[in-house]
């Protein structure tokens, strides 16, 4: 059953800074070339006198947090996004801070086409700028379609972060496991990171190139290896960081990264450590063969 008591629920306001490399970067994706979003001279003769977002430039960050769709309880697995409205009082320009308050508008069943229900919820966010005009009011429609039982899955559990009077030569992380890898989380990393290599989301041009089939960039991999680092040894700990691309990672693998001290030195409060680091795959095979140096202090 839809939850109708969410229904005029806010929640905390947020804030996002407008960069202008975004708004380009937007703009790109949609192969939209009209100058007011990129180039600032077009941009300053305009009647706005700066780069402007593109309409629908907000889903950048509607995102409205983890509260929201805990207090909606819609499996994401079953989520769609059925509808978008925009409503618009002025231009998002670029260097500007905006605040966002979110809100449930409404929350509803309907019978669904094949049987069953479907769950609607409406979330509607407002954005004002610095001097508190609202700047545009965005809603979008969430609906379930069909729920289904949870599958019950064991959490896996956090790298716990190493004392420096623990640190010796020898001594090994805890593994950190990340995966089944899917497409979905190259295509966020390609949007992350800007890399847009077609080998990476194209099937058939990476079959065409003479690939298996589409694989990860090597630096998602490094960005998991750093996380495990982090984790380990503590933010702010890492002082250099090498990685080597050993072989290819496919939709499907499941990686676990893992490190082991190599050199211990301690210098008065600061315990400098060195160590080498590596990602393997399910069948064991080094996907990335690692070096880092790290100091903490106590």
């Amino acid at each position: 059953m839809a939850d109708r008591s969410m229904v005029g629920k806010t929640y905390p306001p947020f804030t996002v800074r407008v960069e202008h490399g975004k708004i380009r970067e937007f703009a790109e994706a949609l192969r939209d070339e009209n100058p007011l979003y990129r180039e600032e001279e077009a941009a300053r003769r305009s009647p706005f006198g700066g780069i402007i977002a593109p309409p629908t430039f907000t889903r950048n960050f509607w995102w409205e947090g983890h509260e929201v769709q805990e207090d909606l309880k819609i499996d994401p697995r079953l989520r769609l996004h059925g509808e978008q409205e925009f409503e618009y009082y002025r231009p998002i320009e670029a260097g500007e801070v905006l605040t966002g308050q979110v809100r449930i508008a409404d929350v509803y069943e309907k019978a669904g086409r094949r049987g069953g229900k479907m769950t609607f919820a409406v979330i509607e966010t407002t954005y004002t700028n610095a001097k508190g005009e609202k700047v545009l009011v965005g809603r979008r429609t969430l609906i379930e379609t069909a729920p289904q039982p949870e599958t019950a899955r064991e959490p896996r559990p956090p790298v716990r972060r190493l004392n420096p009077a623990e640190a010796k030569e020898g001594l090994e992380s805890p593994p950190l496991v990340v995966g089944p890898i899917t497409r979905t989380d190259f295509v966020r990393f390609a949007g992350a990171s800007g890399d847009m290599n077609p080998n990476h989301h194209d099937e058939i041009y990476a079959i065409r190139s003479g690939n298996e089939r589409v694989f990860a960039m090597g630096m998602l991999q490094a960005g998991y290896l750093a996380h495990l680092l982090t984790d380990w040894f503590g933010d702010g700990t890492l002082r250099r960081f090498r990685v080597r691309f050993a072989a290819r990672v496919h939709p499907g693998d499941v990686l676990t990264c893992k490190a082991r001290i190599t050199k211990v030195n301690r210098n008065g409060g600061e315990t400098q450590v060195e160590c080498d680091a590596w990602v393997d795959n399910q069948d064991g095979q080094k996907v990335i063969l690692g070096f880092a140096a790290v100091t903490m202090v106590a």
